[in-house]
């Protein structure tokens, strides 16, 4: 008997063992996953990704424009603060008491600069509270 021949055929009896049952795993696994993406809360789950990436942008070019529109040479701390958020660097206990002086002081700006406060100031509460 030739050990070799019978050694050989065992491996390729054993591979295609392998391939049929892992042929079969792949398909429900396949169905599974299809399944699965399927799911309403997938989907939900995706569409809010999507959306929390989108917000984060908008948040950022809100951060990044608007607080050089409102730095001032008499408010030092203000200025500090407002470049820090420009930065990305304000803490919510900063942001805190940024909000403490721009929410009383809306009429200190110009006119046009009225709807750039008001966002700083909703980008500062949730920055506050730890949201943002």
């Amino acid at each position: 008997m030739d050990w070799g021949l019978i050694g050989g055929i065992s491996g390729i009896v054993s591979l295609a063992l392998v391939v049929f049952a892992g042929g079969r795993y792949v398909g429900k696994l396949d169905a599974l996953v299809r399944r699965h993406e399927a799911c309403p809360i997938v989907r939900l789950e995706r569409e809010v990704a999507v959306l929390t990436a989108k917000t984060d942008i908008w948040w950022r070019t809100v951060e990044e424009t608007i607080p050089h529109r409102l730095i001032a040479p008499h408010t030092a701390r203000r200025d500090d603060l407002l470049g820090r958020m420009s930065r990305h660097e304000l803490q919510p206990v900063d942001a805190a008491e940024l909000l403490a002086d721009l929410q009383p002081n809306l009429t200190e700006f110009p006119p046009d600069s009225h709807l750039a406060v008001v966002l700083l100031i909703a980008r500062l509460k949730l920055i506050a509270n730890g949201l943002g």
